[in-house]
């Protein structure tokens, strides 16, 4: 968060020719997967074990309808996050742990994992500074112990 993932995303993939996408994200269903997790708020906070299911649903939907069939015609892929992030996210941050985002997320990744990682490396108060955006990504709205 705040550190330019999707800016430098972007710059990659077009540098290598490469096709671009985002986790959750990349059709209309993982694209709607994305704004009801991240996007809208709700009266209530979220269970931590159903925004890990419904990151894996839109995980699932995006490695299958987008990045299989690049791989498969031996294109490449870069992808603005990945299960990593779940793994940091659901399993730091909301105290899921590791062995459980991966279990929920197995069926989801089939297999499918990245080639290589590109780890961005901001200190926190530059991030939070770069990323207040109240009304769009929840994450942006947590506080520093979240992270």
């Amino acid at each position: 968060m705040g550190c330019g993932k999707t800016t430098q995303s972007r710059i990659l993939a077009e540098k290598l020719g490469a096709v671009w996408t985002k986790e959750p994200g990349g059709d209309e269903i993982s694209d709607e997967v994305r704004r009801v997790v991240q996007g809208m708020k709700f009266e209530i906070e979220m269970d931590a074990v159903c925004e890990q299911y419904l990151y894996a649903a839109g995980r699932a939907q995006t490695l299958r309808r987008v990045v299989k069939p690049v791989l498969d015609k031996a294109g490449i892929v870069v992808a603005d996050r990945s299960v990593y992030t779940s793994m940091a996210y659901q399993g730091f941050g909301r105290g899921l742990g590791i062995e459980r985002v991966l279990k929920i997320n197995e069926e989801a990744v089939d297999g499918i994992w990245p080639d290589l990682v590109i780890w961005l490396d901001t200190d926190l108060e530059t991030a939070l500074a770069r990323t207040r955006d109240q009304s769009g990504d929840k994450f942006e709205r947590m506080d520093k112990k979240f992270f």
